[in-house]
């Protein structure tokens, strides 16, 4: 099974605590992948150096465009328009026309922005029709299960019919927060049911889990090793080849060598 990390929050130390407990066999064993969180490609391209330096020249870095908390912080159709303009047009201008790799976390903003629904969405439709032009590899990150924003996704620009990769998010961390009976056997038929649901309607679809660190909301709860374990023997047991993780701890490190 391949890994990839979501790292929100840029830090060398969260990299050399990455690169501490990297495997290396022949070819990047883990991690395969980590999203880097950056304001602009600038910023990101900084990042993608030091992360390649200090883990591993074959590591996947893959740029997760971040807006200011007053432009709707995540990329959607409700988003600032003049910030997707911005993030939209360095990704189309940039001077190293190499294979490119983006995510677009497609959540809902964080606080009500001005935005132009109409145009937000032709900006979105354009860099999907022109992936190949822009030579960019596109994974779409989703809030799951049963997401009002996916339904728009599809409803809107018909995601199905591109070739992108689709992640589902299911954080278990903020189901098992609550303490009532069943609780972990709910979790699991859950987690369950998405993975089928995604593996049906979807030959891109991979599925992320957390939270192993905390996010922008600053209080997520926090997977225990135990929890981790049972959500990635359900992802072994369906056959799935790549899962995401939300944030990485040493922690974890004995879990996920059990999967690797």
């Amino acid at each position: 099974m391949d890994f990839g990390i979501y790292v929100e929050f840029y830090s060398d130390k969260k990299i050399d605590e990455i690169a501490k407990d990297k495997i290396v066999k022949g070819k990047l064993v883990f991690p395969r992948e980590i999203v880097v969180g950056a304001k602009s490609l600038n910023e990101f391209y900084k990042y993608e150096k030091k992360i390649k330096n200090k883990i591993h020249k074959d590591v996947i870095v893959r740029y997760w465009p971040i807006l200011k908390k007053e432009e709707g912080y995540w990329i959607s159709f409700k988003a600032k328009t003049k910030a997707l303009e911005r993030i939209f047009n360095e990704l189309k201008k940039r001077k190293n026309k190499n294979k490119f790799y983006l995510m677009i976390d497609f959540e809902d903003p964080i606080q009500k922005v001005g935005y132009d629904f109409e145009k937000n969405k032709r900006l979105i439709k354009d860099i999907f029709d022109k992936k190949s032009e822009y030579k960019l590899d596109i994974s779409v990150v989703e809030t799951s299960p049963f997401n009002v924003v996916e339904r728009h996704l599809e409803n809107e620009i018909g995601l199905n019919n591109y070739d992108i990769e689709q992640v589902k998010m299911y954080y278990s961390s903020f189901v098992r927060k609550y303490k009532f009976f069943l609780l972990n056997w709910i979790s699991s038929f859950v987690l369950n049911k998405e993975i089928k649901r995604g593996l049906k309607k979807d030959r891109n679809y991979v599925i992320a889990l957390g939270c192993l660190e905390v996010g922008i909301l600053g209080d997520e709860p926090l997977m225990t090793e135990k929890n981790l374990r049972e959500d990635l023997s359900l992802v072994k047991k369906n056959g799935l080849k790549k899962v995401m993780l939300f944030g990485y701890q040493n922690r974890y490190k004995e879990v996920l060598k059990e999967f690797i």
